[in-house]
């Protein structure tokens, strides 16, 4: 069985209501006509090769504990990006000849220096990987702590106690509300709650 978590509202590239029908981190896209609200498609999980390599890259494979494994690799790839440097560092006047490759001192000679130069020349973007690795892996944490050293301006949502479980039937009545505090507004869509204390939404 799956569980409803959004609905979104037709847009000009999308003459449809999108609904959002989630099974634990799988979700499935119900397309519903805009005047009669039946449904006019559905989009399932794709199972293609690109999705494989996409779940592969970002979870290896294994859901969110797969994505938690990604970000500490990313983290070890950031120190030893830095420990490379450090180790390489020749000094501010030698830093330019220790980024070229000599290729007739010997293959161990030039190996070595080919790593070096490769390792220098790359240092940025390896490091911008792994960074943004770790942050996939850990988005509420290092959103946390960029927090306490630089507060970010965000809106807390307020917790709720609900009664019964979230209901689609009470939209109009959400959208209804949100219109008289933004008269001026467009409804964009509506996301549901998320857990017990959630709230719903309105865009």
């Amino acid at each position: 069985e799956r569980q409803a978590t959004a609905i979104y509202a037709p847009t000009a590239a999308r003459q449809t209501y999108v609904v959002y029908l989630r099974r634990g981190d799988e979700v499935l896209h119900a397309f519903l006509h805009p005047v009669t609200g039946e449904i006019t498609g559905t989009t399932l999980p794709s199972t293609s090769f690109v999705r494989w390599i996409q779940d592969f890259h970002f979870n290896l494979l294994n859901g969110r504990g797969g994505r938690s494994v990604n970000g500490i690799g990313g983290l070890l790839l950031f120190f030893l990006c830095v420990s490379g440097l450090v180790l390489w560092w020749p000094g501010v006047r030698s830093w330019k000849a220790a980024v070229r490759v000599h290729p007739d001192r010997g293959w161990k000679r030039t190996n070595w220096e080919l790593h070096t130069a490769v390792g220098f020349w790359t240092f940025l973007f390896l490091s911008m990987w792994a960074l943004t690795g770790f942050y996939f892996g850990y988005a509420a944490q290092v959103s946390a702590f960029l927090h306490r050293v630089s507060p970010l301006s965000q809106v807390e949502a307020p917790s709720s106690r609900p009664t019964g479980a979230p209901r689609f039937e009470a939209v109009d009545q959400f959208v209804a509300e949100a219109r008289e505090r933004a008269p001026r507004g467009h409804f964009f869509g509506l996301q549901m709650p998320l857990n017990p204390r959630g709230t719903y939404i309105v865009f």
